[in-house]
């Protein structure tokens, strides 16, 4: 009979379907299932362990024999043939779907191990922050975005909640339906999609609109049926029409409470801002209230006084010591909460720069390509080459943290107090990442998972000289696309490097500012809040990050992303790794010829 810990192990060996030469970390994301759903409020709290094979997981089953195994469902993952689904029989036995030459298990083999019936609970019992969310009724705005996908999938499959609606507007030509079957695809929860209907429910709105874009019936539904809200929604373009800005990021937090002062049974409200916000202020940025460049009132007088181009013209006088329209408008949002908020039981959650998961829904999970994570793919497939930037420390946070940091806050929000707390979530100082230990991880994630879409070597220059950047981007960016796109002119292709290089150069404008320059942080709260939870919220809501291992996490993201998306998958390393060594014998040889020629011409 086999212990637990012998039995995980045996299950995080890689496998492949029988009969079949694919790996099954190669097959699409809806052929690679987990072996059971986990059990929600299981009274075995998830205990993370250590695992080399971070794209396996193993399921909680739901068998009150299983209560003895202490695993992380989503620190383990068993992919398996739809066709020989894994079973739990009544004997406490599991029937392996897939072999595994090693242990020279085959499919339909039965696997017995221990469990302890005797330290079982008879009754389940609620954390903390499960038992707060059970049976509520959530408002979600922003649920079409990252960081939204994952507050409703962690409250769907972990907190239990009576109904969620969710703020969703049309949007390239989809409908609201549309949109909403979109998100559950994206979001992982179609394979749960049974036992989730009927709580989630899309109301047609608009942040960008008067009153949200509410329709009155859908109103009056939220007022009488919402217990909690969290608004995530913003718009997080840096260079932004004002206008726009101004209407999504504040007024829609101004018609937002508005409404929530209306809500008889209201619980806890949670407003999403940036740890950004007031980046105008110098070294620490406290968890406090800080005055903005000008008040909502100021700002809505201003709008409604002069027409668009008007606005444009005098956005950089308006935006003073802010360096662009989302920060400013973050910051004018949040006096908004200081002043309009009173007596209201709710905070603010101010994250860092957003990246992927670090366990759920899986290791290094992201929905799209953009912001920092478009930058690091960038630099890992060999296409961005410098950057305006200093070696001192970055704020990134993993994705699935943030959210559960939104969970746990709301749940401590209850109270009511003036002003709302304020909690800068932007890691652990003692955990700091620099930007010079971000690059060398990249550059370990193309040494130990290349791509075979990779166009060059890994290499990237910081400078802080803009003048120096610019000579850069023309010698190491410029140059190889003006003469790829050429090439691509005269053999009659598409030309796109030229096009793609300025809008990478656009980007690296815009994220400058924030890395040229150095914040530090007080994070007093989110201590205090982390040391308040029990300790099964500790492992069912992680959010502390003093122990993150930082290469770890980047692995997980540098796989998925390599395998989701960038669609490369595992069977290609191989070849990716030859691909790789020509690419730096080939960039060595072109860098010894530049310079030989440069000696004969001196």
């Amino acid at each position: 009979m086999l212990s637990s810990n012998e039995f995980i192990r045996l299950l995080t060996i890689p496998t492949q379907l029988e009969g079949s030469r694919t790996p099954l970390l190669d097959l699409p994301l809806r052929q690679r299932l987990p072996v059971a759903s986990p059990v929600r409020n299981h009274p075995s709290s998830p205990h993370i362990l250590e695992n080399p094979y971070p794209s396996y997981r193993v399921g909680i089953f739901r068998n009150r024999g299983l209560s003895g195994i202490r695993i992380a469902t989503s620190s383990f993952r068993l992919f398996f043939s739809e066709r020989r689904p894994v079973a739990v029989t009544d004997d406490e036995s599991l029937i392996i779907a897939a072999h595994t030459n090693t242990h020279r298990r085959r499919t339909g083999d039965t696997v017995k191990f221990n469990s302890r019936k005797e330290n079982k609970p008879t009754k389940m019992t609620l954390s903390q922050v499960q038992e707060f969310y059970k049976n509520q009724t959530v408002f979600i705005t922003g649920s079409t975005g990252l960081l939204g996908k994952l507050v409703l999938r962690k409250l769907l499959t972990t907190c239990d909640p009576k109904k969620i609606y969710l703020l969703i507007r049309q949007h390239k030509g989809k409908s609201v339906a549309e949109r909403l079957e979109t998100l559950l695809d994206s979001a992982d929860l179609r394979r749960d999609e049974s036992e989730f209907k009927g709580k989630i429910f899309a109301i047609k709105g608009d942040c960008g609109l008067p009153g949200l874009g509410i329709s009155q019936d859908d109103r009056e539904t939220l007022v009488n049926e919402t217990t909690c809200i969290i608004h995530i929604a913003a718009t997080i373009k840096f260079n932004e029409h004002l206008r726009l800005a101004g209407y999504v990021n504040v007024r829609a937090v101004q018609d937002l409470l508005n409404l929530a002062k209306e809500v008889p049974d209201l619980k806890a409200m949670v407003h999403v801002s940036t740890a950004y916000s007031n980046c105008n202020q110098k070294d620490l940025i406290k968890e406090q209230f800080y005055e903005p460049g000008m008040t909502a009132t100021e700002l809505w007088k201003m709008l409604e006084s002069v027409d668009d181009e008007t606005v444009t013209n005098i956005t950089p006088e308006v935006l003073g010591s802010w360096p662009n329209s989302y920060t400013f408008t973050k910051a004018v949002a949040e006096n908004v909460i200081k002043t309009e908020a009173q007596d209201m039981p709710i905070c603010i959650v101010r994250p860092g720069i957003l990246m992927g998961a670090f366990q759920e829904p899986e290791p290094g999970w992201l929905d799209a390509i953009e912001g920092i994570s478009a930058f690091l793919i960038g630099t890992y497939l060999g296409l961005i080459h410098c950057h305006l930037a200093d070696t001192k420390p970055i704020y990134l946070i993993p994705s699935d943290y943030t959210a559960n940091i939104i969970l746990a806050a709301g749940c401590h929000a209850t109270e009511k107090s003036s002003p709302p707390p304020i909690y800068n979530y932007t890691g652990s100082e003692k955990n700091l990442l620099t930007k010079s230990k971000l690059y060398e991880y990249g550059k370990l994630s193309t040494k130990v998972y290349p791509s075979v879409h990779a166009v060059n070597a890994c290499l990237l220059i910081f400078t802080k000289n803009k003048y120096y950047l610019k000579f850069l981007q023309f010698w190491l960016h410029l140059v190889p696309a003006y003469i790829v796109d050429l090439l691509c002119l005269c053999l009659r292709k598409k030309r796109r490097f030229v096009k793609m290089y300025q809008k990478v150069h656009r980007m690296c404008d815009e994220l400058a500012y924030f890395n040229v320059n150095f914040w530090k942080y007080e994070t007093t709260n989110c201590e205090t809040l982390w040391k308040a939870l029990e300790e099964k919220d500790r492992e069912l809501f992680p959010f502390n990050m003093e122990n993150l291992d930082w290469w770890s996490f980047f692995e997980k993201c540098a796989i998925y992303a390599r395998i989701n998306l960038l669609k490369d998958p595992m069977h290609t390393l191989p070849q990716a790794k030859r691909k790789r060594k020509f690419i730096i014998f080939l960039y060595y040889c072109l860098t010894f010829a530049l310079v030989y020629v440069v000696w004969w011409m001196i």
